[in-house]
């Protein structure tokens, strides 16, 4: 696809500007992504995103502006015959350009690729909007729920909070 490449570890110091910017910063506020009012704390930082990145069968995704620019990413790890999605982020400047449609677009055509039958992600069950922009995408809650990873000292909820299993069968 046009515009979407494989991220690499060069790309980290952007990406992580990108996710935080996407879903804790500034200009993150007016926005439907944004989850301020939900923890604090960034979203990620680079050792956590060289981590993520250097997970065996995970791969992240970038929508790039140019060549110096990315405007989204997204996280793909395989396990199985399923590709979890995670950290869809999409500039704030950029959102409602149909970037975060494209990266899962892009995820679903490597899954397949991959011969993986089933596309899943967790979602803060606190985030209708996104629940609701998922449900749209074909991505259906499973009835499953999963505790909040409160592993990391990097975010800190401010309340208890809960994961939604969202799957969406790739034919």
């Amino acid at each position: 696809m046009e515009n979407i490449s494989k991220a690499l570890p060069e790309d980290i110091p952007q990406l992580v500007r990108l996710v935080n910017s996407a879903y804790k910063g500034k200009d993150s506020v007016p926005g439907w992504t944004s989850e301020s009012h939900l923890m604090d704390g960034p979203r990620t930082d680079e050792e956590s995103l060289l981590s993520s990145m250097s997970e065996k069968d995970a791969i992240f995704l970038k929508y790039s502006l140019d060549t110096q620019h990315i405007a989204g990413c997204v996280y793909l790890k395989v396990s199985g015959n399923r590709m979890y999605l995670g950290m869809l982020s999409v500039l704030p400047s950029y959102q409602d350009r149909g970037i975060g449609k494209k990266l899962i677009s892009a995820g679903e055509s490597l899954a397949k690729s991959l011969q993986c039958t089933l596309m899943e992600m967790t979602v803060i069950s606190r985030r209708t909007d996104l629940l609701k922009w998922y449900t749209r995408q074909a991505y259906l809650p499973t009835g499953e729920v999963r505790p909040f990873p409160v592993e990391s000292a990097i975010t800190i909820p401010r309340e208890p909070l809960e994961m939604l299993v969202l799957q969406k069968v790739l034919s």
